[in-house]
């Protein structure tokens, strides 16, 4: 079956000397009908657009373009031809083979120079608008970059600055920018300080010399914010240092040695040498005194009465470092303005045995008066402390304890009583007598001088006993 074909023909009446030009949709059965009749013509001819071997062999070819003229200028050929000499002539060139982007240099569509950027690589995102051989005319940028104009470059400020690794660097605080950080976290303990992990400036000791024994808590940078120290050194003030009690060499005349453990070449107390006893923080020679012997007021003692010293007591008790002198005075009070107080600090003794024990009349005086006060001199314990003469002080004498009552004016009631008659004062006198010592709240302990007799009675019961002062010398 033969296709037909509708054809819009345009025919110059050149090419078909007809005498005018005529345009229509016809059906085409053939080239035949539409005057492509030869096989062959000397110059070519045209032929049939749609059986090539079928030509019109018209007036002489005059189409002078080429394909070649069309390809220098990366034109395609026209839509005419026509032979001639077996080459192909064309009415003109067609459109550009260059797409958009491209520009015609000998021959070839070459991209203009606009397109220069492949946009790969660190930074890049990909590339702004169309391509042209697999480059474009900019770029867009990833995160933390900028498009300079001719590259991603990085738009981190100048904060931007560590890479936060290392030593004692756990990572970066915040947000990274182009791998950086504004600040970094440290390992405990050190803290970020002036772009770097140090240590904070508590840690400033190394815990190493005389009397350290190490760091306390975690070290930092090899130092640490306090430290530990060896016996008896203590920390104090950024060091191990002695106690302010390690204060004396026990050096030189009198001295034997030091007393207990040295801290930096000094000791608490010393060591006196034979003739020699500690006291007030030296080792003086000992003052011989015996009971019964007149202490004077430069703390020396004498059998009579000495020329230019002036008699405060008589030696009343002595066991090893322990003397005690009763003064020359006798007096009656009270013991206190109210029963039923047991007073903090004063320890009751439930029996005359207990009682007979208590050797704690310092204490229990500085009890009373502390619950009392110290101006109250109307009663036993407060006359007592208030008690001064020719070089003592207020606080110095005190009301005795049971114990040291007995000792004083039972057991060395004769040297006691002799002492006093020598050194002018009063003798002890037949009756009760108040120690500082207390049954309970209710009672204080008395005792009877003639027999050593001891008793309970109200320490307010109205009964003004007599009151004898000691003194620890």
């Amino acid at each position: 079956m033969k296709k037909e074909y509708y054809l819009y023909l345009l025919l110059s009446s050149t090419m078909l000397e007809v005498p005018a030009v005529y345009a229509a949709c016809v059906p085409t059965p053939d080239c035949e009908e539409l005057g492509y009749t030869e096989t062959e013509c000397p110059e070519g001819g045209v032929k049939c657009p749609w059986d090539t071997t079928k030509l019109f062999c018209g007036p002489s070819c005059n189409l002078t373009t080429t394909k070649a003229d069309c390809d220098a200028n990366c034109l395609n050929v026209g839509t005419q031809s026509c032979s001639k000499n077996g080459v192909t002539y064309y009415s003109g060139c067609g459109v550009s083979k260059c797409t958009s982007g491209q520009s015609c240099v000998n021959g070839t569509c070459t991209c203009d120079s606009v397109y220069k950027y492949t946009c790969s690589g660190t930074g890049y995102a990909g590339g702004v608008g169309t391509t042209c051989g697999g480059k474009y005319t900019a770029c867009t940028c990833a995160q933390d970059y900028a498009w300079s104009g001719s590259a991603c470059v990085l738009s981190c400020d100048s904060s931007y600055q560590y890479t936060c690794s290392g030593a004692n660097i756990t990572g970066g605080s915040g947000t990274a920018c182009g791998g950086k950080y504004t600040a970094c976290t440290c390992n405990s303990p050190y803290t970020w300080s002036n772009g770097a992990c140090s240590c904070p400036t508590t840690y400033k000791y190394t815990c190493s010399g005389t009397g350290y024994s190490g760091g306390s808590g975690t070290a930092c940078g090899g130092k640490y914010t306090a430290c530990t120290c060896i016996s008896p050194y203590t920390w104090s003030s950024g060091a191990c240092s002695c106690p302010t009690t390690y204060k004396y060499t026990c050096s030189g005349t009198g001295y034997s040695g030091g007393s207990g453990t040295a801290c930096g070449g000094k000791y608490q107390s010393c060591t006196c040498s034979s003739g020699y006893e500690w006291k007030n923080g030296v080792c003086e020679q000992a003052v011989v005194c015996e009971v019964g012997n007149i202490l004077n007021s430069d703390m020396t003692c004498s059998a009579s009465k000495v020329s230019g010293k002036t008699p405060i007591g008589v030696v009343s008790y002595i066991s090893g470092s322990t003397r005690l002198a009763i003064n020359l005075v006798n007096t009656s009070l009270n013991w206190s303005s109210s029963s039923y107080t047991d007073i903090s600090g004063i320890t009751n003794c439930s029996s005359s045995s207990t009682a007979k024990n208590d050797f704690s009349g310092k204490s229990n005086t500085a009890a009373w008066v502390s619950y009392y006060g110290s101006s109250t001199s109307s009663y036993a314990p407060g006359y007592c402390y208030n008690f001064t003469t020719t070089g003592t002080s207020k606080g110095q004498w005190y009301l005795p304890a049971a114990g040291e009552l007995y000792a004083s004016i039972v057991t060395n009631y004769s040297a006691v009583n002799s002492g006093l008659s020598a050194a002018g004062g009063t003798t002890i006198q037949s009756g009760w007598y108040w120690s500082s010592s207390e049954i309970d709240y209710d009672k204080a302990w008395i005792l009877y001088s003639n027999d050593g007799h001891m008793s309970d009675f109200s320490k307010s019961g109205g009964f003004n006993f007599y009151v004898r002062c000691v003194l620890a010398f």
